[in-house]
């Protein structure tokens, strides 16, 4: 039972647009859409999930864009601009129908460290208002920023910790 609805009852179809507009993505390698300008790959889950209103819809998505400070690259296709500010337009795509739930794969994994840090901050600032992000990370840096840490090893939770920021140094995947 997820926000007062039993989601193992819905139907395929319901929960495809259940999953739409409750639970944003950001895959590692960024899924942008190649031919679709910045601002219409942001546009489309609200299309998707029957959200759109023409001037609504895009004035929602600029904001978003400008949040991920690429308001003045709108109008450009994703080749036309760096992978770390791709990846800055694929968390706006994840947020287009201001999900409660945001989910994660590796998205800093292609990213140099500054772009990086620029990544993780605006993660923060989510959980900050509110949005439960769920990262699936090999970075190890991020550690102390986690408000709760669970560690897979051969598809089994190996740890499971709430943290207030300290790491124990417990990682399976440097044991011999």
């Amino acid at each position: 039972n997820i926000g007062g609805i039993s989601i193992k009852t819905l139907s395929e179809n319901q929960m495809a647009i259940w999953r739409g507009r409750n639970v944003g993505i950001v895959f590692q390698t960024n899924r942008l859409m190649p031919t679709l300008t910045l601002l219409d790959n942001v546009m489309l889950p609200i299309d998707l999930c029957g959200n759109y209103n023409h001037n609504q819809s895009r004035e929602f998505a600029m904001d978003l864009l400008r949040q991920v400070e690429l308001e003045e690259h709108a109008l450009k296709l994703p080749s036309a601009i760096s992978g770390g500010q791709q990846q800055r337009v694929a968390i706006a795509r994840a947020l287009a129908n201001d999900p409660a739930i945001i989910v994660a794969d590796e998205p800093t994994g292609r990213l140099d460290s500054t772009t990086s840090e620029v990544i993780y901050h605006i993660f923060h600032d989510l959980a900050d208002r509110g949005k439960l992000i769920i990262m699936v990370s090999h970075d190890l840096s991020i550690v102390s920023r986690l408000s709760r840490r669970i560690d897979l090893v051969d598809g089994a939770i190996a740890r499971d910790s709430a943290s207030s920021g300290a790491d124990d140094g417990y990682y399976p995947e440097e044991e011999e």
